[in-house]
């Protein structure tokens, strides 16, 4: 039981002078203020070396960045002028459907006109030998 006592004591603080657990609080307040401005150095350090990797990274990269956006450019620049391109081919085409359909249609309509013109024809080959044939015919000898 006294041990249990005099340990409650000693983790209370009792028995010690006044100022001893105090010191003990501030050196260790300080052991790690130490510790955390190392970490902070270090911190700072490591920072700078990425701000120049940064910034040397970037400069490299810079032309090359500045190559792929002309390049980026001119295709859009060509694929404009293939759209226009294959839009008047579009147009020309339309155009030229209208075209061949037209003289389609004129076609079919001559073709009709000639047909009609050769049933013409042959009615009147096959009534002319009948007239021709007749005894009375106004054209006999």
């Amino acid at each position: 039981m006294l041990i249990r006592l005099w340990d409650s004591r000693r983790q209370a603080g009792v028995g010690e002078p006044p100022g001893a657990s105090a010191a003990a609080r501030l050196v260790q307040v300080e052991v790690q203020h130490r510790q955390h401005a190392q970490e902070l150095v270090s911190a700072s350090r490591q920072l700078n070396k990425l701000q120049l990797r940064v910034h040397l990274m970037g400069r490299d990269l810079q032309t090359p960045l500045q190559q792929v956006q002309l390049e980026n450019v001119r295709l859009a620049e060509a694929t404009a002028k293939l759209a226009d391109k294959v839009e008047k081919l579009h147009v020309d085409a339309n155009d030229t459907q209208r075209l061949l359909n037209a003289m389609q249609s004129v076609s079919a309509k001559q073709f009709d006109l000639v047909m009609k013109a050769l049933r013409i024809a042959q009615a009147q080959r096959l009534r002319l030998p009948a007239v021709h044939n007749a005894p009375d015919s106004v054209y006999a000898p």
